[in-house]
Order: structure tokens, then sequence, then C-alpha cells
């Protein structure tokens, strides 16, 4: 069933999400005690290991971004097939006979 289906995406989508909060609070705390540190690479420039490191949080802001719109979409759908509409491509809703 759509409605279930639905249901279930939502709560897998707020799972993941909150997953990965956890990731980016954890990511954030390594690039933050590099920067503290004054970690540098090992190579010869010794380039501060912070800058490379802040791709980590930058594309779990990303995913985080891409979860929420998910999550609103996926909500906005079951909503409407709990109130027995179902939505088509154009995101226009009519009634289901």
């Amino acid at each position: 069933p759509i409605r279930l289906r639905t249901g279930m995406q939502v709560v897998f989508d707020l799972f993941s999400l909150v997953f990965t909060l956890i990731v980016m609070h954890q990511v954030v705390r390594v690039v933050v005690n590099s920067y503290v540190g004054g970690t540098l690479s090992i190579s010869q420039a010794e380039i501060p290991v912070w800058i490379p490191q802040m791709v980590m949080p930058i594309g779990t802001s990303v995913l985080i971004l891409a979860l929420l719109a998910e999550i609103a979409r996926n909500t906005r759908t079951f909503v409407a097939l709990m109130k027995g509409q179902v939505p088509d491509d154009a995101g226009q809703q009519h009634e289901s006979h």
C-alpha cells in the first residue's frame, strides 16, 4: 500500500537525518580540533589539516539539506494520501475515487 510505503519512507528519512546530524557533530569536532591544535600535513607544504577536512562538513551539510527536502516532499505526499488525495507529478492534487 502506498500510504504505508510513504509513511515508512518519512520515518526512514527522519532516522537518516538524526544519524547524519550525529555524523555532522563528530565531523565538526574533528575539524575544530585540527584547527585549534594547529595540526599540519606531513607533506613539504605543511598545509593546515582543517582546510581539506572542511570538505566533510560541507558534504554533510549538502546531505542534510537533501534529506530535509526529501522529508518535506514525502510528508506532503503522505498527508495528501491520508486525506484521500493522490498527488500527481505536477504537484497538483486531485480527489481519488
